[in-house]
């Protein structure tokens, strides 16, 4: 097995990644990127297998009976336009790889996927994975609901109450097979725009979580039309906060014959633009998440199945967090996104001198410390606008553009309604050797 840098892809989708606590999390998106004049590519529309065919998989009476249940529109995605911009900094630099459990032609093995971000880099907006088609992934509805189909490890730096994007923290997740049904959805956001507290709610009492059991209404949004082949879902605790990660497989389009995997976490909508008033007031890099989808379940269900013998090769296709004033700092990490700041948002007091979150370039004065300068109950560094006043009390932060700065405050460069900055863009390849 191999890794290697690639400058374009045939692939599928973007999505959010990232954790949403402050606020959100990252976005991942849903496409295709394909060889344009440019080099670097454009997003295509996914498109389900024709109505005669089945999604690569195990053959059992179950995986054949639904395999044709995940279904696409050709339309595009309101996703497609983040690669329009997309620029090739050197900050950023996604490591990827791949590991099979047993390379054996066949075999039922576990398929592993690991990704990283050194310090200091630009963190992710948006990542998605192609896993050749060749690879037979059993659909989700040929598996009981709350089976253990995976493991997730993710390494994750956060700001903690208003302090420096400096501490690490190692969650483990379950992965449980959870609904992949956009006609049976479960409300997953409330009318504020806020993630539901307790996601891990049981309301029926079945032993399950209902997003376990219900597909939740926001990923109808994100993939309109689409439904996936599978979807995992994992749940764990930290400070007294439910986090939940989410795995879907997507079937391929018939241009680019290749399954797409997506990584969620939290309320998957953007960076910091939600629930501020948490403990986690930033995220940043380092980052590290490796996922282990597994080929045979605890109770003996089959999973995944290796292809015929040859060379296959996974790719990474992501996009990084945008940075509107070039200083290095990306604007979900940058409190003053139009300045170039005077110190960085990883060390206590830098550019900081009353180390109230604020970097001296738009403090109004760097010697008195006020942790919540414009007095929304926002902190500093969970701010979208720590310099003006959020004006909805319900705690939602609006980011019309999706460039990780407030309507409020976004008034220079582009204004509200075009993003702010580049988007990065990265590609990997990796080449997975089955005899």
């Amino acid at each position: 097995m191999r890794n290697r840098r690639i400058g374009t892809v045939a692939l599928w989708a973007l999505v959010p990644v990232a954790l949403a606590l402050a606020a959100i999390i990252i976005v991942i998106l849903s496409g295709a990127l394909v060889d344009d004049e440019d080099s670097r590519g454009s997003l295509q529309a996914t498109a389900a297998p024709p109505a005669n065919t089945t999604t690569a998989g195990p053959s059992s009476p179950a995986a054949e009976a639904c395999a044709t249940a995940a279904s696409s529109s050709d339309g595009p995605t309101v996703f497609e336009t983040l690669t329009e911009d997309a620029s090739h900094p050197g900050d950023f630099d996604p490591s990827f790889g791949i590991q099979v459990g047993d390379s054996s032609a066949g075999a039922t093995s576990d398929l592993s996927f690991e990704m990283a971000l050194r310090q200091g880099d630009v963190h992710f907006l948006a990542f998605y994975i192609n896993i050749p088609d060749e690879w037979g992934i059993t659909p989700g509805c040929a598996i009981p609901l709350g089976e253990t189909v995976g493991t997730l490890r993710w390494l994750t730096t956060l700001g903690i109450v208003n302090g420096p994007c400096r501490d690490v923290f190692t969650l483990e997740f379950t992965m449980q097979n959870a609904s992949a049904d956009p006609s049976d959805t479960i409300e997953f956001v409330d009318d504020t725009g806020n993630l539901i507290a307790d996601v891990d709610e049981d309301k029926d009492g079945s032993g399950l979580a209902d997003v376990i059991e219900k597909y939740p209404d926001q990923l109808t949004d994100l993939f309109a039309g689409r439904a996936p082949v599978r979807r995992a879902v994992g749940i764990a605790n930290v400070a007294r906060t439910s986090l939940i990660v989410q795995s879907l497989v997507f079937p391929p389009v018939e241009s680019a014959a290749a399954q797409t995997l997506f990584i969620l976490f939290q309320d998957f909508a953007n960076v910091r633009t939600s629930v501020g008033r948490t403990p986690f007031t930033d995220q940043c890099t380092s980052f590290s998440l490796a996922l282990t989808e597994l080929g045979i379940s605890g109770s003996g269900e089959v999973l995944i199945k290796n292809p015929p013998a040859g060379t296959y090769t996974f790719a990474l296709t992501a996009l990084g967090l945008r940075d509107a004033d070039d200083d290095g700092i990306e604007n979900a990490l940058d409190t003053c996104p139009f300045d170039v700041n005077v110190g960085g948002a990883r060390l206590t007091g830098d550019g900081d001198a009353d180390q109230d979150g604020l970097d001296a370039a738009c403090d109004p004065n760097d010697f008195a410390f006020d942790s919540d300068q414009d007095g929304d109950e926002h902190l500093n560094r969970g701010d979208l606008c720590p310099l003006s006043a959020n004006p909805d009390r319900s705690g939602t932060q609006k980011d019309k553009d999706v460039d990780q700065i407030g309507d409020e405050c976004d008034l220079f460069g582009n204004g509200p309604d075009v993003p702010d900055g580049a988007v990065f863009f990265a590609a990997e390849a990796f080449d997975a050797v089955i005899r």
